[in-house]
């Protein structure tokens, strides 16, 4: 939730302050309204070598359904995310 915040802040910034009408997705190249910011390189919490995951580099919008959903679902099943839930 604070990725997705801060990538809309940052945005604003980029723009003079207005809020942008949409936001592209990297996957599907739709447009969505409620982005959400997926971390390429997913931070798991025991990466002492990433120290620097929320660098712009690291992360990407995806609209949610079906693509935030997907990448997810592909970074836990590749074992680099924890299970659902844990």
């Amino acid at each position: 939730m604070w990725a997705r915040r801060a990538a809309k802040i940052r945005a604003r910034r980029r723009s003079g302050g207005k809020l942008l009408p949409g936001w592209t997705c990297a996957r599907c190249g739709g447009v969505t309204y409620e982005p959400h910011v997926n971390h390429i390189v997913p931070l798991n919490g025991n990466r002492p070598n990433l120290s620097c995951g929320h660098h712009q580099s690291n992360l990407e919008v995806l609209c949610r359904k079906p693509c935030h959903l997907a990448a997810t679902a592909e970074q836990r099943a590749a074992g680099l995310i924890g299970a659902k839930g844990g």
